[in-house]
């Protein structure tokens, strides 16, 4: 969920090929190859006769073949992590004063991803930016993204790469994922830890003429120490009343933080990251928390979703780390020049 890159690994029979004029396997041989690094590959969800439903759209980084071997290996990451991770700004670094939308569509063209393959949501905030010339197009577009309250890049399963606020409409709308403890689950594992949950909240400014306090319910039956104290730095000028909702607000989120639980199910293709975990059982039905990541796997063995669920969020609201992070926040980027 903290990074917009996916990934791939795929498995595959490669048998020699029955024709005659082909000489070697099918998929990969030693002189030839239908999966070479940069080749296309997307996963599409088809039963019976319906509709191909997109499962991702991914770029090959590698595979692994043995002469003889009848099977061979490749992995790939989708567009965010071949074309913008990978490649740099070089000589064409210097961005000159204009509105941000613009700029980002720039750098996209400059990865060679094409107008049908993008959304960018418009703003009104101009800046002009001087990059590194080693610096990834990915990295400058979260340079840039800093200055945009609440922006985020993410790729949907089709391959086109979506640009905007938390409400833009280019993005799949999360949800709430709800499950049978008995009937939908095949495997749970439960993780507790303790590390990141605290029994006192302090928000306050950088010399603590500001400073407010909140006690934090916890987990029954977690005996943590009383004066174990998250502190959070808010900028100057922050009012006493914000200071005191965010408090307010810390404390209640910092009472679901510190369970983390992995899922095994059927498949679950229109699972997104981000959506929240709902799980029915004899007792009722429990929220557990934003899905923070998915693995699909589909094959011989047959089709299951493995999922992990982050206790410390929830649906419109998000984690507690994004919520702090959005208070806390230094709109102040290294990169930009001008204004």
């Amino acid at each position: 969920m903290d990074t917009p890159i996916a990934s791939f690994t795929l498995s595959l029979d490669n048998p020699m090929n029955e024709n005659p004029e082909y000489e070697g396997n099918v998929a990969i041989s030693e002189e030839s190859s239908l999966l070479s690094p940069g080749s296309k590959v997307e996963f599409e969800l088809v039963l019976g006769d319906s509709e191909p439903y997109p499962m991702g759209v991914f770029y090959v980084d590698r595979s692994n073949f043995s002469l003889l071997s009848e099977a061979v290996s490749v992995d790939g990451r989708n567009i965010i992590g071949k074309a913008l991770g990978d490649q740099s700004f070089d000589e064409e670094n210097s961005y000159p004063y204009m509105v941000l939308h613009e700029i980002l569509k720039d750098i996209l063209f400059r990865a060679n991803i094409s107008s049908d393959e993008m959304l960018v949501e418009n703003t009104s905030t101009y800046s002009g930016y001087q990059f590194d010339a080693n610096m990834s197009c990915l990295e400058g577009i979260m340079e840039i993204l800093k200055a945009l309250d609440g922006w985020q890049v993410k790729e949907l399963v089709d391959g086109t790469v979506v640009i905007g606020s938390s409400n833009y409409a280019g993005f799949t709308r999360n949800t709430t994922y709800t499950f049978y403890r008995d009937k939908d689950i095949f495997t749970r594992s439960i993780v507790r830890d303790d590390q990141e949950a605290y029994r006192r909240v302090c928000v306050h400014n950088q010399d603590f003429s500001l400073k407010v306090y909140r006690d934090v319910e916890t987990y029954t039956g977690w005996n943590l120490q009383a004066n174990k104290t998250l502190y959070v730095n808010v900028p100057e000028g922050t009012s006493v009343t914000d200071a005191e909702s965010y408090a307010n607000q810390i404390a209640l989120s910092l009472q679901y933080v510190g369970k983390i639980e992995s899922f095994t199910g059927p498949f679950r293709p229109q699972l997104i990251l981000g959506d929240e975990a709902m799980i029915i059982g004899s007792k009722g039905t429990s929220n557990l928390g934003l899905i923070t990541e998915i693995t699909h796997r589909f094959g011989k063995d047959g089709f299951y979703t493995d999922f992990t669920v982050d206790s410390g969020g929830r649906l419109g609201k998000g984690r507690l780390s994004d919520f702090i992070g959005k208070i806390t926040k230094d709109k102040t980027s290294s990169s930009r020049v001008y204004e």
